[in-house]
């Protein structure tokens, strides 16, 4: 569906015209409550980050979720092979105990830590003396929608639960319809689990297809 569309369907439902000026952003609530409660397989990005010399950070994008791959989602560009070298993400905690060991380990570890809410940056162990070239494997929230054709995997993949937690939150600002919202919350909660089941089931086939199991 269009955002248009999503817009549309929900004013219909929810009999709500004196909402209608909020729906819009309401939708985008809705896809990013979605956005939070799991990290969907089309979240998935790479993100190219450089930490400039003679610094130790560099700020992730706004829309950054978390890694995709866990301790294993960054690789950093080895000058003397063109290549890209595995890197391990760990706390800072543990990044600050390596350093202090003298750990050789430690030149080839970083940490993701918030600077502000939902504000992210990526840190390795004391200065670069040279400019390093990373690629993050990671999930990232989708951008929010704005003209009426707008269209983002939320919207075509999970429609449902965006119009359903859409509608809770409409009815959660008007008096007097709480069995609405309530009825609405139900049907969210079992589209998400569908979502849920059937995301799951596609990465497990995407990595049976990978392993030549299928």
């Amino acid at each position: 569906m269009t955002f248009g569309e999503i817009i549309s369907l929900v004013h219909n439902a929810s009999e709500a015209d004196r909402m209608l000026g909020v729906i819009p952003r309401l939708v985008n609530s809705a896809i990013h409550d979605i956005a939070s409660q799991r990290s969907f397989r089309w979240m998935a990005d790479t993100l190219d980050l450089t930490i400039p010399a003679g610094d130790s950070t560099v700020e992730l994008p706004a829309n950054y979720k978390e890694p995709n791959g866990g301790r294993n989602s960054l690789r950093a560009l080895d000058n003397s092979s063109e290549g890209f070298e595995p890197w391990i993400l760990v706390s800072k905690q543990e990044m600050l105990n390596l350093q202090k060991m003298g750990s050789a380990s430690a030149s080839r570890t970083a940490c993701i830590e918030e600077v502000g809410e939902g504000t992210y940056q990526l840190r390795v162990a004391g200065t670069t003396g040279s400019p390093i070239s990373f690629e993050l494997d990671c999930y990232v929230f989708p951008e929010d929608l704005a003209e009426k054709t707008d269209t983002n995997q939320f919207t075509v993949e999970a429609d449902m639960a965006v119009i359903q937690r859409t509608l809770m939150l409409v009815y959660s600002l008007m008096p007097g319809r709480q069995a609405e919202m309530a009825q609405a919350a139900q049907q969210y909660a079992s589209e998400l689990q569908g979502l849920a089941s059937d995301d799951a089931t596609r990465r497990t086939a995407g990595r049976s297809f990978r392993m030549g199991g299928i």
